[in-house]
């Protein structure tokens, strides 16, 4: 499924993050997560066919937050998320040198069930910290666009600041 320049950048991500570099990284950029770091999250689906992985139906989530310092910034251990469209990256686990910052049950379209598609998928990884190596990384299945709620705006901030 990648091409020679996708293996280069994922190496080169690879590299980065190893010598101390850090990303921020959402949405439909989970597949250089993939690609870069393989077993670091387990994707819905078959990790390597990006287009299985992008499952998350689009609505208004509650989701857990599992990370002490995000549930003192929002005040809660609790936060509203918004996804404004479907076809969103999903996280079904995470490896062992992950650590699971958000949380939640959310729909998904699962393509492989032509008879019953919707599913709800428990406690799904929805912001995820990586450390492989030096550096950092920060996946969130949610992006910084102009579906944000209070709650996204506040986290979003705080992975960025962060890195």
């Amino acid at each position: 499924r990648w091409k020679n320049s996708e293996t280069q950048v994922a190496s080169a991500l690879e590299a980065y993050v190893k010598a101390g570099g850090s990303i921020y990284a959402s949405d439909w950029s989970h597949d250089f997560v993939e690609a870069a770091f393989p077993n670091a999250i387990d994707w819905f689906g078959d990790d390597r066919d990006v287009m299985a992985t992008r499952a998350g139906e689009m609505g208004s989530y509650t989701a857990d937050v599992l990370n002490e310092g995000m549930q003192q910034l929002l005040g809660s251990t609790k936060a509203d998320l918004y996804y404004d469209l479907s076809a969103w990256g999903v996280a079904e686990g995470v490896g062992s040198n992950s650590e699971i910052l958000i949380q939640g049950d959310v729909l998904v379209y699962d393509w492989s069930n032509w008879n019953d598609p919707y599913q709800e998928l428990k406690a799904s990884p929805l912001a995820v910290r990586l450390n492989p190596g030096q550096g950092t990384v920060i996946y969130t299945s949610f992006h910084n666009e102009p579906q944000t709620t209070v709650d996204m705006d506040l986290l979003l901030r705080d992975f960025i600041l962060s890195l």
